[in-house]
This record gives structure tokens, sequence and C-alpha cells, in this order.
């Protein structure tokens, strides 16, 4: 799952007079953030960009934060929100963890396996799915690993600990290779958006405007490639 990107700082001005752009971002991959950033600080030279990333939302009217880049539900309901882009999820395991347990069938089988969680999953204790009439179906789960690494998880899930989800272009080595599988076939993840939320649309700074409309393009880009993976 994805972290945040956080980009904050100067009071409204065009482009050209910033000093400094600050931002906050979920990054699901460095892939769909960074050429933006590159691609902005070469277009404004006079701009400089203070980027924080994390995986928990802040308050970007306290903490001073022009953006916010997240695939997290805000709890702030004055922010503006622009939708980026849909990622895919997939349900998947190692086959040394089959060794000692048998394949879900369906969501409801996840209640006995050992899930290994992201505590900031907007879904917090389900996995949701959809069947194939495209009803949704929630599944409780628990686990012995809760992480906000990916790195971690990943490596749990090769090691047979439990069962992830995750979305497929961040372990397509790992599913090309036969160390993880996907799992229940007849059922699709449920989606998860990704979004840019900053304050004020009214006073919105020409800086944050013209980052907001290049990672739009960028993310437009990466949506056509994400929905190809996903169809693998």
């Amino acid at each position: 799952m994805p972290s945040e990107l956080l980009i904050g700082g100067a009071a409204a001005a065009p482009v050209k007079d910033v000093t400094t752009a600050n931002f906050m971002a979920e990054v699901v991959d460095g892939s769909f953030d960074a050429p933006v950033i590159v691609d902005f600080l070469a277009r404004y030279p006079e701009a400089s960009v203070d980027l924080r990333t994390g995986h928990a939302m802040i308050d970007l009217v306290q903490e001073a934060f022009d953006l916010a880049i997240s695939a997290q539900p805000t709890p702030d309901s004055t922010l503006v929100r622009r939708h980026l882009a849909t990622l895919s999820l997939m349900l998947c395991g190692a086959p040394a963890y089959f060794k000692k347990h048998s394949a879900p069938q369906s969501p409801a089988d996840l209640a006995s396996h050992n899930c290994l969680r992201y505590p900031y999953a907007p879904f917090e204790d389900g996995w949701r799915f959809l069947d194939a009439g495209g009803n949704p179906v929630t599944a409780r789960i628990s686990g012995s690993l809760i992480s906000s690494s990916p790195e971690t998880t990943r490596a749990a899930a090769v090691a047979g600990i439990g069962l992830m989800i995750t979305a497929p272009f961040l372990i397509e080595d790992l599913l090309a290779s036969g160390a993880l599988v996907p799992l229940l076939p007849g059922y699709r993840a449920q989606q998860c958006e990704i979004n840019a939320f900053y304050p004020h649309r009214r006073h919105l700074a020409a800086k944050v405007r013209a980052f907001i409309d290049m990672l739009v393009d960028r993310f437009a880009e990466q949506q056509r490639w994400l929905d190809a993976k996903a169809e693998q």
C-alpha cells in the first residue's frame, strides 16, 4: 500500500516568485511522484521543494503544507480533493505458506488465515472484494504482522508467514518467478484511490496549481500502465 507526499510553504504567488513549495506524500512508488518533482524544479528554477514522506495523513493547515498526495481518506472535510489515479490490488501468498495451509476459496475463508496488514489501510480490519456479480464482500482478518514497510511485508509473504494484499506492479517480479501466487480468482480486491488534497481552492497558490496540473498529467500516463499491469 501506499506512503505519503506533502509539499508545503509560501503564500500565494506566481510560480516564478515562489521560494519554497511544501508537499507531503504517501508515495505508492517513486516512479509516480519523483519525475514530477524533477520536472517542476527544472521548469521553475526559482522555486524549491520541501517534500516529506510518511504514512499518516497530517493536518495540512496546521503543519503549513501546500499539498498532500495520499491513498487515504482525510478527516478534514474542508480540503479540496483532486483524483489522480485508481490503484488495483491483489491478494497473494507464497507456495511455502500453502505447504501448511489450504488456499482460501472465498473471502470468508480469510478469517482463518494469517493476514499481513498495513496499519493505514482505509478499510481497517477488513479486506474488501467484489464477487463475479459485482457485489461487495468484506473479509474480517487478523494476523501476526502489521507493518507500514512494504519491504517487510513482502519478505514475510515470500517466507510463507502469511497472505498479503498489494498492488500487482509492486510484486510483478515475485509473481513472475512464482515466489508469490495470486489468490481468489473469482473475486476482485477493492480498488484504492490516489488523491491530491489541498486547502482553499479560492486561495490556491500558483505553485500548487502548476504542480497539481503536472501531477494529473503524470498520473494519467501511469493509470494506463497500472491498468495494463492489473490485467496481466
